[in-house]
């Protein structure tokens, strides 16, 4: 029988490093970046301690997001090549360690790809990520809006807007059950994404889809990121 002092050890672990997580995915939202890194790392250390994979994939996740954020927040390039250099050792720490989630580190990769203006190779990577997504649901639906961008930034872009829509619509189909503030981030990601890549191309449109943007936007007080993006396309002639 298992030690009653291993297994409340275990216990404080597993809370301790949920509330780890949970604190800096909170503050990252809230765009203190700084300060979600920094729980991050904490969160890293115990989970490489503790031999916790679960844990350490999504504190790595965590801090490549709050480097992203920063890059939206500054455009300085410093930022994506953190996210770029995150995105790698993930894929090499999962090589390591046997993991699986392989639909993951396309994604990041992807992200990092993006930020840094290599549209092919982010692309090629948000194809294999979808690819490789093991569920139809409400997150695979923003993946799929994601690389709608992705192919309208690598030149294709009547596909890459169709393939957005289509990343929308499956959002929206499997929303039920999921958290509101997630399907919010989703929808209001990928309304902003097309005002963005329209405003030159189809200003009317672009405004339409801006609109939709700034509704789910000013319906929802915890989409701090969200609010700060929308405010720089507002302002940006």
């Amino acid at each position: 029988m298992m030690n009653i002092a291993v297994i409340l050890m275990a216990i404080t672990f597993a809370n301790s490093g949920i509330g780890l997580l949970d604190q800096a995915d909170q503050l990252r939202e809230k765009g203190e970046s700084l300060k979600s890194i920094q729980l991050y790392d904490e969160a890293i250390v115990e989970a490489v301690h503790h031999h916790n994979n679960s844990m350490l994939i999504g504190a790595l996740t965590g801090r490549l997001l709050a480097w992203k954020h920063l890059f939206y927040k500054t455009h300085d390039r410093t930022y994506a090549l953190l996210v770029k250099k995150e995105a790698e050792a993930m894929t090499k720490i999962a090589e390591e360690k046997g993991l699986k989630e392989r639909h993951l580190f396309h994604y990041l990769s992807a992200t990092a790809d993006n930020l840094l203006q290599d549209y092919p190779s982010a692309e090629k990577e948000l194809k294999l990520a979808v690819e490789h997504y093991p569920l139809n649901n409400a997150e695979k639906g923003d993946w799929v809006a994601h690389l709608g961008e992705a192919l309208y930034l690598n030149g294709k872009k009547k596909e890459g807007i169709e393939t957005t829509l289509k990343g929308i619509e499956i959002i929206q189909s499997h929303a039920e059950g999921v958290d509101p503030f997630l399907i919010h981030v989703w929808l209001s990601g990928a309304y902003l994404r097309l005002a963005t890549l329209l405003k030159t191309d189809n200003l009317q449109e672009s405004k339409s889809y801006l609109e939709k943007a700034k509704k789910i936007i000013q319906s929802d007080d915890r989409l701090v990121i969200r609010k700060q993006q929308l405010e720089e396309l507002e302002s940006t002639p």
